[in-house]
């Protein structure tokens, strides 16, 4: 079983699991190009500086500080199903979890609402 299913598997209704794959079809076809190929993607490709990008253009698309962090929580929790199924290194794995919103971000938001 592959990281991305061992992941859906973990999420409890239909609706997490239709919003997650939503997210990471968007993740990896935007970043990565592999849009319509997730089952046969190499996880390896997963890194911090892909999120980064990923993080990057939504908010220069204008999503809200919510909607960012809902797409950063899933990204997290499919590399931490990557982790574990040893597709990526701890390495890699640590430092995308350290990866936030800043506060910065968050301020201008409320400060914009």
């Amino acid at each position: 079983m592959n990281p991305l299913e061992q992941y859906l598997m973990s999420l409890n209704s239909l609706n997490s699991k239709n919003q997650a794959m939503s997210v990471i079809r968007s993740f990896l076809g935007v970043n990565l190009g592999h849009e319509g190929r997730i089952q046969r993607f190499n996880w390896k490709l997963l890194t911090f500086e892909y999120v980064l990008m990923h993080i990057s253009k939504l908010e220069s698309s204008g999503y809200q500080y919510r909607s960012i962090n809902v797409h950063l929580s899933i990204i997290k929790g499919l590399v931490k199903h990557c982790w574990v199924a040893g597709k990526i290194n701890s390495n890699a794995y640590l430092k995308i979890n350290a990866i936030g919103v800043s506060t910065l971000f968050r301020t201008r938001n409320l400060i914009l609402i």
